[in-house]
């Protein structure tokens, strides 16, 4: 099936969304909390209309403002929308967030050329990201995404070593759940470990320990031998004690058959 445009002769105005929200949210969100986003959302975006409150947002959609709060707290939760405490929604950028550009990274740009900034961060970012969903076998969420980022902020692990706690938790443990792999991670940056050279160091320094466990081990008893010190008698010697012996068992024999 294609799906095509008419080409416009009057423009009325047009809400941009970016397609992660389209490709991520929708397939999981309701219908009111998809109402609410894109209508606040194309609000937010018109500034003449940015200030309307959400009991005005209540009238246009015919939601009840429950309903509208609601839809709002689960963009909250999602890590999507942020609100202040003077009642104001901020829509946060998606590509930003899945890019991982946070407010203290902005002052980086003015170092580089914006497009070569981008592109440095975005292909560091996907490949991770790409990796991660690829382990888990699901789409990140924007909550765990966050929790990704803000682990990879304040611990200062590579990308490529986060993307492989993934991995190794899988592998180890068979466990794919994002908090579990953070707190793996969070031990690992504990003892030291921030970059992939770090793991392997790690992995060796244990494979190192056990042989030398195994070489320490217990020895096996050795098998009981002879001891015994050989005989000092010559072949002579023994054929003459032996003679004197049957000597003696004759007479003994010979003096039992007289006494009869």
């Amino acid at each position: 099936m294609n799906y095509k445009l008419q080409s416009l002769k009057i423009d009325l105005g047009t809400t941009p969304i970016e397609n992660i929200f389209i490709n991520n949210f929708l397939h999981f969100a309701d219908g009111n909390a998809v109402k609410v986003y894109l209508y606040a959302y194309k609000l937010a975006y018109d500034q003449n209309n940015s200030s309307k409150q959400p009991h005005d947002i209540t009238q246009e959609l015919g939601m009840s403002q429950e309903e509208v709060e609601e839809a709002f707290d689960f963009w909250i939760e999602q890590g999507i929308v942020q609100k202040d405490g003077e009642g104001s929604y901020m829509f946060l950028s998606l590509r930003e967030l899945f890019l991982g550009i946070t407010q203290h990274e902005a002052p980086q740009a003015a170092k580089v050329e914006p497009q070569q900034m981008e592109a440095v961060v975005e292909l560091t970012n996907r490949q991770m990201f790409d990796r991660v969903e690829e382990v888990l076998e699901t789409k990140l969420t924007p909550n765990e995404i966050m929790k990704i980022l803000e682990h990879r902020e304040e611990f200062h692990q590579q990308s490529d070593l986060i993307a492989y706690g993934f991995v190794y938790c899988r592998d180890k443990t068979s466990k794919r759940n994002v908090n579990y792999v953070i707190s793996v991670l969070r031990n690992w940056a504990i003892d030291g470990i921030l970059t992939m050279q770090d793991l392997q160091v790690m992995l060796e320094e244990k494979e190192s320990t056990k042989a030398k466990r195994t070489n320490t081990a217990k020895p096996k008893k050795k098998a009981l031998t002879n001891t015994a010190a050989p005989s000092d008698v010559t072949g002579d010697a023994l054929r003459d004690i032996l003679n004197r012996k049957l000597q003696e068992d004759i007479e003994r024999a010979m003096g039992d058959e007289k006494s009869r």
